[in-house]
């Protein structure tokens, strides 16, 4: 189980916080740039407080999360509607990855809220391919989520993880050297 949660855990950081669409491949004068880059900053937010619960399955299990994970689950899927809606003028694959997701968040959802809960776990852990479909095209090189405090991770390494997969290489080395100095 222990496996299962580091290599879930850090494949959603690698995948999900890789970064957002860019300015770079937005059509001549289109400003939906920066409403994008606030709903996958808001997405990111939501992502965070589900990955506390669908990776701990005492969290899972307790049904007070429930009304947590809906409330996250909704809030992704508004802000993916936002963002397909937002891009007209991007190349094809950036809408198809985003049709993709706005389903599977359709799916995931119905599943969370089934008899079937526990699937739910596995859905949302292939969330990442999704994601990496898209961001993956993002030729930007910058960095995102830098308001993101140490403390705000469990160990250096998931924030070593965090850094690189968001574009801070160097603070990504200085954490990846802390880990394994063993200071953690």
């Amino acid at each position: 189980m222990k496996f299962f949660f580091i290599t879930a855990f850090l494949s959603l950081f690698l995948s999900l916080f890789s970064g957002c669409t860019s300015n770079e491949v937005q059509g001549e004068g289109d400003e939906s740039g920066k409403d994008i880059n606030s709903a996958m900053s808001s997405i990111g937010v939501a992502f965070r407080q589900l990955v506390e619960v669908f990776f701990d399955e005492a969290q899972f299990r307790r049904e007070k999360n429930s009304k947590l994970v809906n409330k996250n689950l909704l809030l992704i899927k508004q802000n993916f509607h936002h963002v397909e809606s937002s891009l007209e003028s991007y190349p094809a694959p950036f809408k198809l990855s985003s049709k993709v997701m706005e389903e599977h968040l359709d799916n995931l959802i119905a599943t969370y809220n089934s008899p079937k809960r526990e699937f739910s776990r596995e859905m949302f852990l292939s969330l990442t391919s999704i994601c990496l479909s898209c961001h993956y095209l993002d030729p930007a090189e910058r960095q995102l989520f830098p308001s993101m405090p140490r403390k705000s991770f469990a160990t250096d390494y998931d924030y070593a993880e965090f850094n690189f997969a968001t574009r801070a290489p160097d603070e990504a080395l200085k954490y990846y050297h802390l880990f394994l100095k063993g200071t953690d």
